[in-house]
């Protein structure tokens, strides 16, 4: 079964470039780190600066397995980096960056009881449909294992307040200097078609991700019709 024994979560306000924040990480059987980072880019022209070079923890990089860059002139990036059984230690996260952006948000979560051959079995992204006139989202995804642990990230490009879909339990729960980011979790036990959502009130551009953690245990093949 996979728990989550972490959640970590900082917000830097106002313009930066890099982020560097301290973690403890417990020592934990089949352990995942996950970093999941939002950006906010307010000023036309300057999106490419939010796209992440490099996510290191205790010196030791982690690996990129979703990174969705906003699209126009104002850009909601979110991205997910990951790295297999991190060892139990007190070290920094440190993110960096291409260029300044106006906001930034760092999450860290780490979790117990995840395949450490193939930690994910399902992801995708979206970003900004309907041209920042939408004021929700969703994405499915069709999980091949069971009591997977299913998680999403979203950045939105206003400070409303955030509200998940059904059945999902809340992460973060936070808005910063200029934008919105929020987390999910949801039952996995199952496997087959699984979709996450989300809702805000004023109109704005998003940058959106979901991802599936396969359990230690899982094996065996599996079929989905639909």
């Amino acid at each position: 079964m996979i728990t989550p024994v972490l959640v970590y979560q900082d917000t830097v306000g106002g313009s930066t470039q890099n982020v560097t924040r301290s973690i403890s990480v417990p020592s934990v059987a089949n352990g995942l780190l996950i970093v999941l980072v939002a950006a906010d880019q307010v000023t036309g022209g300057n999106w490419p600066n939010s796209a992440i070079s490099s996510i290191t923890f205790n010196g030791v990089s982690l690996t990129q397995l979703e990174h969705d860059l906003g699209i126009n002139t104002r850009s909601e990036d979110v991205a997910c980096w990951y790295l297999v059984n991190p060892p139990a230690v007190t070290a920094n996260v440190v993110v960096t960056r291409a260029g300044t952006v106006s906001g930034s948000s760092v999450t860290s979560l780490v979790f117990s009881g995840v395949n450490q051959v193939t930690p994910f079995n399902a992801h995708t992204n979206l970003a900004g449909a309907g041209g920042g006139s939408t004021t929700s989202t969703s994405l499915s995804i069709i999980t091949s294992v069971s009591n997977a642990y299913l998680l999403d990230f979203i950045c939105v490009g206003n400070t409303d307040t955030l509200t998940s879909g059904s059945n999902q339990s809340v992460l973060v729960g936070n808005t910063s200097d200029s934008f919105s980011k929020d987390g999910s979790t949801k039952d996995g036990t199952n496997f087959g078609l699984k979709t996450l959502s989300w809702s805000w009130t004023t109109t704005a551009f998003f940058a959106y991700i979901f991802i599936s953690i396969a359990p230690v245990q899982a094996g065996g093949t599996y079929a989905y019709f639909m």
